[in-house]
């Protein structure tokens, strides 16, 4: 699959839990344009995979990937609408392995406080 590698793993209420990495394919160089602020780019012309894809072990950024199932998309994303979780994952999703791999995107406010707490402790 050409592109570079877009994942969005949810956060999980229980630290326990293994949440499913969510994945798609974007051309970089549009992407970092959309990233910078140009929303005016086609969502079509970012996205260089046929839809979403899934890591088949929770909890993993690698291996082999295959197509979430509706459930799965409803509990990562609480709807099945494809064009909505392309827009989340543009916007909350991690470039993994493109130029700016170091790329990361703010979660929703509900997750701001959980996300700041990780964040701090890694440092």
């Amino acid at each position: 699959m050409p592109g570079t590698k877009l994942t969005y793993t949810p956060l999980c209420e229980d630290a326990n839990d293994r949440p499913t990495t969510m994945v798609i394919f974007v051309d970089e160089e549009q992407y970092q344009k959309y990233s910078a602020g140009d929303k005016s780019i086609p969502l079509a012309s970012m996205i260089a995979s046929d839809g979403i894809f899934k890591f088949d072990k929770p909890g993993s950024k690698q291996g082999i990937m295959g197509k979430p199932s509706k459930t799965e998309l409803q509990n990562a994303f609480g709807t099945t609408n494809e064009t909505k979780i392309l827009e989340y994952m543009l916007e909350h999703g991690d470039l993994e392995g493109g130029h700016n791999s170091a790329i990361k995107k703010e979660e929703p406010q509900s997750h701001m406080e959980e996300l700041l707490h990780t964040e701090r402790r890694a440092y």
